[in-house]
């Protein structure tokens, strides 16, 4: 981000995802109990009103085939490259084009510009996943310690939990995503709680270990492809937005 201190932006974000995430849970929790008070608002881990048998059936064959796949030498490898080179061109379009935009934000859009059009085969993408599947299950916390202390201020840290508006701030704005995803939820025909759970507190907290621990606590561990959907797409979105804001801004 330019002359945008790391350290300064970390620790002024991850008190609100810490705070967050413990207010997803305990929303969760609520939500619950909001449900077996008006057995209406929720499909008790259904989210659509009206089923589409056929839909869930092909998801579920789909998620099966997956996770039936082999993971061989070869797929990680072709998952790295194809990794490597889509950050590869994000980071060439960053610099040589647009140079105030994140490198990230780029890869998002260029991920998701490949996704919608069906642009890489399956057997690829496929490849991508079981690697970033490598990452996540056995590389992803002993990536995120030696961040955390390196670019951390503990002092600024501190501050940020003990200022009474910074913690308003972010109460509100977990309770705002529940309310706004359980109502336009509720528009679209899908059950109100189960929308606040997948679509607004799991956006809210830390992304897929996040996700585990507010469905675990909503009691609600069917809504996980969607709440999958709700932190990569939402979290997507915040990337661009908090890139585009730091670089007007300055921070």
């Amino acid at each position: 981000y330019g002359s945008v201190d790391a350290t300064q932006v970390l620790s002024t974000i991850m008190p609100a995802v810490v705070i967050g995430n413990v207010l997803a849970m305990l929303f969760g929790v609520i939500l619950n109990n909001i449900g077996k008070s008006h057995p209406n608002w929720t499909g008790n881990g259904n989210i659509l009103k009206i089923e589409d048998k056929e839909l869930i059936e092909h998801l579920e064959k789909e998620k099966n085939e997956r996770q039936d796949k082999p993971m061989t030498i070869q797929s990680l490898g072709v998952g790295f490259f194809v990794s490597m080179g889509f950050y590869m061109l994000a980071l060439i379009i960053n610099i040589y084009l647009v140079p105030s935009i994140h490198t990230f934000v780029w890869l998002i859009l260029l991920l998701t510009i490949t996704k919608t059009f069906q642009l890489v085969p399956e057997e690829i993408e496929l490849a991508t996943i079981q690697w970033s599947q490598v990452w996540v299950k056995n590389l992803l916390y002993a990536a995120l310690v030696p961040i955390g202390i390196a670019y951390m201020d503990i002092g600024e840290v501190i501050a940020s939990i003990s200022n009474p508006a910074y913690l308003i701030i972010t109460i509100l704005i977990v309770m705002g995503a529940a309310l706004g995803a359980g109502l336009v939820g509720g528009l679209m025909g899908l059950y109100p709680v189960e929308s606040a759970i997948a679509g607004g507190l799991c956006m809210a907290n830390m992304a897929q270990t996040g996700d585990l621990a507010t469905l675990a606590a909503a009691n609600r561990m069917e809504l996980l492809p969607y709440s999958a959907y709700s932190s990569r797409i939402g979290g997507s979105i915040v990337l661009v937005l908090a890139g585009i804001l730091i670089s007007i801004t300055g921070f």
